[in-house]
């Protein structure tokens, strides 16, 4: 009756083609439903390029970080990536967009976290 409410979030893969990165069981029941189309989200920031900006914006490289997490997010309409990780007795947390790379948020606190060489 409503249809799709929560977009499905796209990367391009080729011309004319994309993969989903999330979304994936509403696209298959939209299908079962016999719907034509769907509210997609086409993004233009893998979650690697997002890790990377996070990474270069503390002047930090993946080898100097542990705790390294990338979670895709749906918030307030708006399509982002959350980027964690920790280093030298800091926490570190970013909001990224993820259709544009925008830093959203970002916050850097002392962690109880020790790197274990």
């Amino acid at each position: 009756e409503h249809g799709v409410l929560q977009p499905i979030v796209l990367l391009p893969a080729g011309i004319g083609r994309y993969t989903i990165i999330a979304g994936e069981r509403r696209f298959r029941a939209s299908r079962m439903a016999g719907l034509s189309e769907i509210p997609a989200i086409v993004m233009d920031v893998s979650p690697q390029q997002a890790k990377e900006i996070a990474l270069e914006h503390v002047q930090l490289t993946e080898d100097q970080v542990s705790g390294l997490r990338v979670h895709y997010d749906y918030d307030d309409g708006v399509p982002e990536y959350d980027v964690e990780f920790h280093c030298d007795g800091t926490e570190y947390e970013f909001e990224i967009h993820a259709q544009t790379g925008k830093i959203l948020s970002f916050e850097k606190e002392p962690s109880d976290l020790v790197r274990i060489k």
